[in-house]
C-alpha cells in the first residue's frame, strides 16, 4: 500500500533527509561530499529551491529547503544521488 500524498503549502521551510540502508556508508570519500554539493547546488537552481542549511555525515544527510513544490526537485535529486551512492557510471 503506498503512503498518502505530502501535503505542501507555498514559501514552507521542509527538513529532508535521507539515510544509507541499514545504517550504511553514504559517502565514502571525500569526493563522494564535494559531488553531493555540486549537485545540490545544481538542481537546487535549477528547480528554484532555497536552501537554508545541509549536513552531510558518512551514512545520512539533512536538507532544510524551502520550495512551493518540492516533489519534481527531490525526485530527480534523489535519483541523480542514488546513481552517485549506488557508484553506477554516469
Amino acid at each position: 500500500m503506498s503512503r498518502p500524498l505530502r501535503i505542501q503549502y507555498a514559501n514552507t521551510w521542509y527538513h529532508v533527509m535521507n539515510r544509507g540502508r541499514r545504517g550504511e556508508t553514504v559517502f565514502g570519500e571525500p569526493a563522494d561530499y564535494t559531488y553531493f554539493i555540486k549537485l545540490l547546488k545544481d538542481t537546487a537552481e535549477m528547480w528554484h529551491v532555497r536552501i537554508a542549511a545541509y549536513c552531510l555525515m558518512t551514512n545520512h544527510y539533512h536538507l532544510h529547503v524551502a520550495k512551493v513544490l518540492i516533489i519534481r526537485m527531490n525526485q530527480q535529486f534523489f535519483y541523480n544521488i542514488g546513481i552517485l551512492l549506488n557508484k553506477v557510471p554516469m
